[in-house]
C-alpha cells in the first residue's frame, strides 16, 4: 500500500491513526452524562460548569467540546431576565 501511494510507513500508520474515531460506546456514554447534569442542574449550568463536572467524573473533555455537544443535543441554558419594575406608583 505504501509503495503505491509513494508514502513512507511511518506517515501511513500516523495518518490510521489521526483518522481514528472514538468507539461509539464512549461517545453516547458521554452524551448521556452531559444530559443527565444538565437536567440535574435544570438546565442552569452552561458548558464552563458542566466541563468541570464531566472532567471531575473522569472525562478528558474541555469546554468547547461541550458546547459542540450541546448544540448537538438541543441543549440550551436558561436566561434568567433581572427584576424590572414596570408600574410607577403614585406619591
Amino acid at each position: 500500500m505504501c509503495d503505491v501511494l509513494q508514502v513512507d510507513r511511518s506517515y501511513y500508520y500516523e495518518y490510521v491513526e489521526k483518522t481514528k474515531k472514538k468507539p461509539a460506546t464512549e461517545t453516547t456514554k458521554l452524551e448521556e452524562t452531559l444530559i443527565a447534569l444538565f437536567n440535574k442542574h435544570k438546565g442552569n449550568y452552561g458548558s464552563r460548569r458542566l466541563a468541570k463536572e464531566l472532567q471531575e467524573l473522569g472525562f478528558e473533555i474541555g469546554r468547547y467540546k461541550v458546547r459542540t455537544l450541546m448544540k448537538k443535543l438541543n441543549l440550551k441554558v436558561k436566561i434568567k431576565t433581572k427584576y424590572k419594575i414596570t408600574t410607577v406608583s403614585a406619591k
